[in-house]
């Protein structure tokens, strides 16, 4: 069940093919020194059929439904190449059920998320030309409405062991290490992941981002982030895909987690964000 080995494809003069990622059917064409995308969005096929991506040649008119782009590259530009990177904003995701960290101990678990595909011409140089994503994914918010930032809404959970996490190939596995470094209880039901400070990897089996550590310091003063500058260790010979889309300063201040206030919220409401 390895996935898909993302680079180059290669079309002639007016050839068409298809590139089948998740829900993505993305079309690329060549017409003289233009490329033309063209994409729609489908349920994805089986699992059984999905755990690899397919670019294949395509004959006849496009859909006329479909949603077309036309880039102006160079003549001699034949090869493209589709590479799966980080989501453009950060996503909010919940754990399989709410978590009880106590002060001092620290938790690791492993999220997916959907990946970009990145389209670029290559001739001479990569020329990138524009990037989907392989899925649909709803917005939502993520903190108070003055401090708050919009973001994606993750309905895949985070698993403790990576076993019970599913192979596909357009879904990036992100490694997660939560610690709670206050002296109160944390127990949280959502925490928010600012995927563009991160980088996609190829590995044997799967899509990788690098580890991304989160430090809960108590309600007043939020969470510290850092992201590993190391490619993930759980699977040998991972390569390097997508380079983070933001840099991002260690250690900064940022508010992570949303809290459930108190025992009883595990019942029923909510409590605040945090």
């Amino acid at each position: 069940m390895a996935a898909l080995k993302w680079g180059l494809g290669e079309l002639n003069e007016g050839e068409s093919k298809l590139l089948v990622a998740g829900q993505l059917r993305l079309r690329v064409r060549r017409r003289g020194d233009e490329w033309h995308l063209g994409r729609e969005y489908a349920a994805p096929f089986p699992e059984s059929e999905s755990l690899e991506a397919s670019l294949q040649t395509v004959d006849g008119d496009w859909p006329r439904d479909l949603e077309v782009g036309r880039w102006v590259t160079s003549a001699a530009s034949e090869k493209i190449s589709f590479l799966p990177v980080v989501p453009d904003r950060p996503v909010v995701v919940r754990p399989d059920r709410p978590v009880h960290l106590l002060p001092g101990r620290k938790i690791k678990f492993f999220l997916t998320v959907p990946a970009w595909i990145r389209v670029s011409a290559l001739s001479g140089k990569s020329s990138p030309l524009a990037e989907f994503p392989t899925e649909v994914l709803s917005n939502t918010w993520f903190g108070d409405p003055a401090r708050g930032e919009l973001c994606y809404s993750l309905t895949t959970l985070a698993r403790r062991e990576l076993a019970a996490v599913p192979v596909e190939s357009h879904m990036l596995t992100c490694p997660v290490v939560a610690r709670n470094a206050s002296s109160e209880s944390l127990l949280f039901e959502r925490i928010c992941v600012r995927m563009p400070h991160l980088r996609s990897y190829q590995g044997d089996t799967r899509l990788w981002t690098n580890e991304l550590k989160v430090t809960f310091k108590g309600m007043e003063d939020g969470s510290t982030v850092d992201y590993s500058t190391d490619p993930p260790s759980l699977e040998p010979g991972v390569s390097l895909l997508g380079e983070e889309r933001v840099k991002q300063p260690r250690g900064q201040s940022l508010r992570s987690f949303t809290f459930l206030s108190t025992f009883g919220d595990l019942l029923g409401s909510h409590g605040g964000m945090g």
